[in-house]
């Protein structure tokens, strides 16, 4: 009995080291990488016609109402167009410029150069992007923000 008992004690030992221990294949990751790229990919091509309607100051939900249903403090293309301003760089070539770079991440993604890197650059433009065009590329209910700020 306290063999028996010793023995399975040892298998769990075993199994646990094998789990935490063990080198584990990348296979996995780059299946999940090369799909998220997809599908980003997919999405940036499916809105490529109308960046202007989704991310300028005067699109679907227009500049001050955009800064005020999204989060504070939190990075937007205006902020970048508000800068640039003062050199003569129009709105629509930030917004071009931007979206081509985040392009770029996403086809690095999907073909595996440069990963590290390429994934904060995707996930750092796909959320200055998505909090430029909040209430416009998200759900309806814009996420519940218009429930919270009307709740205060």
């Amino acid at each position: 009995m306290k063999q028996a008992f010793s023995s399975r004690l040892n298998d769990l030992k075993k199994q646990i080291e094998h789990f935490l221990l063990d080198p584990a294949s990348a296979r996995p990751l780059a299946i999940l990488r090369i799909g998220v790229a997809l599908v980003l990919i997919i999405q940036a091509f499916l809105l490529r016609n109308d960046l202007a309607v989704f991310f300028s100051h005067g699109g679907l939900v227009q500049g001050s109402l955009a800064a005020h249903l999204s989060e504070p403090n939190t990075p937007r293309l205006g902020w970048l167009t508000d800068r640039l301003a003062i050199y003569g760089i129009s709105e629509m070539t930030v917004i071009f410029f931007v979206t081509r770079i985040y392009f770029f991440s996403l086809l690095l993604l999907l073909v595996g150069f440069w990963t590290r890197g390429a994934a904060v650059l995707a996930w750092f433009l796909q959320w200055t992007l998505e909090n430029t065009g909040y209430s416009s590329t998200r759900h309806p209910n814009l996420n519940g923000v218009s429930w919270r700020k009307a709740r205060k």
